[in-house]
């Protein structure tokens, strides 16, 4: 299915507006530019084309290749002015900026807890959710022994 996709983009030239979401994901997926769109399609359908030359390891996108290359090399990109720490990849950076900036761009819509990654607040609505089902048990319980 993804094959497919990728060549309606190639045979109707570049798609813009609602046209950028991937049909496969569910809810669907939004893109900015049609490469985009087609390197995820390329992850659907388990097309690795860009292969490292040293240690054969495949990417769906180029810039993967490029930043793995830097492992190789032992070449960093991004350095901390804090700390020092040397990162490669531009989001692990920002992602450790925030230690030291305090920044929390992920939020919980019910309670508005911030928090620095999205995973943890992924976490954070699972643990909240696992509680209100905990606490809504032994509320039950205790309105069952107490009503008998």
């Amino acid at each position: 299915m993804a094959l497919a996709y990728i060549e309606r983009i190639k045979k109707k030239g570049n798609p813009t507006g609602n046209n950028l979401q991937c049909r496969i994901c569910d809810p669907p997926r939004s893109f900015t530019a049609p490469t985009t769109l087609v390197s995820h399609y390329r992850s659907h359908a388990g097309i690795k084309p860009y292969e490292c030359r040293i240690c054969k390891a495949v990417f769906t996108r180029r810039h993967s290749l490029k930043y793995h290359t830097l492992i190789h090399q032992n070449q960093t990109r991004f350095t901390c002015t804090d700390c020092g720490k040397k990162f490669r990849h531009p989001s692990h950076f920002r992602e450790h900026q925030r230690r030291h900036t305090g920044e929390a761009p992920f939020g919980c819509d019910d309670c508005g807890q911030r928090l620095v990654k999205l995973l943890f607040k992924n976490i954070f609505i699972i643990y909240k959710y696992i509680n209100n089902i905990i606490l809504i048990y032994f509320i039950q319980i205790f309105m069952f022994h107490f009503y008998k």
